[in-house]
């Protein structure tokens, strides 16, 4: 089937590095993105500096992504509105007026900023996942105090972003000196 060859092809290419690729993150934090009962992506911060997240940071970076996943599921509804024909005109002027308020590179980009006041963070994602092609995108990738473009990478089982997809349950790994 087309999917399963698709997979194996791109499971033959190079691992990819989120992120700062000559830095290895010490602290890393994801939680997932969940819309009901599918998992449909995750946010994640990280940070160079040893044990720089607790468990008051899991908790807040959750309640954060639940916010986030309303945002995206109203925008995927906006989205599948405008497809419709005029008999959803009214629907898709309300929502049309609801996108507007942020487009997903400016929510994105807010949702970075308050997060980085709540936990300090080097690097910053949000990361959607196609479970049909079993790959992971980055509509939104901040890192060095840039915004960045990350190319989609495979969702391997090892991925602590597979893992988090999977499970629906956060990770959260704090590297030791060692680690590194």
């Amino acid at each position: 089937d087309e999917v399963a060859q698709r997979m194996e092809e791109v499971s033959k290419l190079p691992d990819s590095r989120l992120g700062g690729e000559n830095k290895v993150s010490a602290s890393l934090l994801y939680v997932p993105l969940t819309i009901g009962n599918s998992t449909v992506g995750s946010l994640s911060v990280q940070s160079y500096q040893y044990n720089a997240y607790t468990q008051d940071d899991v908790d807040l970076l959750e309640g954060i992504a639940n916010h986030v996943t309303v945002a995206m599921a109203n925008a995927q509804l906006f989205a599948q509105a405008e497809e419709r024909d005029e008999e959803m005109a009214i629907l898709n002027q309300v929502a049309q007026v609801v996108a507007q308020q942020l487009e997903p590179k400016q929510l994105f980009r807010a949702v970075h900023e308050q997060i980085q006041r709540a936990i300090p963070n080097d690097t910053f994602f949000v990361a959607t996942y196609d479970a049909d092609q079993e790959m992971f995108y980055f509509p939104f990738m901040f890192d060095y105090g840039e915004l960045k473009k990350a190319d989609p990478i495979v969702a391997k089982p090892n991925l602590e972003l597979t893992k988090v997809v999977k499970s629906g349950e956060p990770i959260i790994w704090n590297r030791t000196p060692e680690e590194m």
